[in-house]
C-alpha cells in the first residue's frame, strides 16, 4: 500500500520550474534597415520544460530600439537573434550602445522566473555589407 501512495504523489507533482540558468548579450550587433533596426544576439539558457520570453532594449544617445523573442527552454544555453526597431524618425548608428534585457520563463502558463540584465560596457553596433 505505501508504494501506491508514493506513485500517486509523484503523478500529481508539479513540473520543475523553467529557471533561467544564464543570460548575456553577444558583444556586437548588425545594423539593419538604414539604422532603423539592429540584429542583436542574446545567449539564454533555461531549464525544461518551459518557455521563455525576452524583451531587449538598445539605447544609443537619445535613440531607443526595442524587440522581443520567444522560445522553448532546452536545458542548454542557446544563441537567439532579436531584431530591435527604433521609433519612427529615429536611427541607430555604427558605434557603442547600451543593451539591456528582461527575460521571463513559464511552465504551463505560470511565470517561474524573471531576470533583468545589461551588458557591461554595452555592445558595438556594426554596419554589415549588403
Amino acid at each position: 500500500m505505501p508504494a501506491l501512495v508514493v506513485s500517486a504523489a509523484l503523478a500529481l507533482a508539479e513540473p520543475a520550474d523553467a529557471a533561467i540558468m544564464g543570460n548575456t548579450f553577444a558583444p556586437s550587433a548588425a545594423l539593419r534597415g538604414g539604422g532603423r533596426a539592429a540584429a542583436v544576439c542574446i545567449v539564454i539558457g533555461c531549464e525544461t520544460p518551459g518557455t521563455f520570453a525576452v524583451e531587449v532594449t538598445v539605447r544609443q544617445g537619445e535613440t531607443v530600439a526595442t524587440g522581443s523573442r520567444h522560445g522553448r527552454c532546452t536545458g542548454e544555453a542557446e544563441t537567439s537573434r532579436v531584431v530591435v526597431h527604433t521609433e519612427a524618425g529615429e536611427s541607430l548608428e555604427a558605434g557603442t550602445a547600451a543593451a539591456c534585457g528582461e527575460a521571463t520563463t513559464k511552465t504551463r502558463g505560470r511565470v517561474d522566473n524573471r531576470r533583468s540584465w545589461c551588458r557591461h560596457g554595452g555592445i558595438t553596433i556594426q554596419e554589415v555589407a549588403p
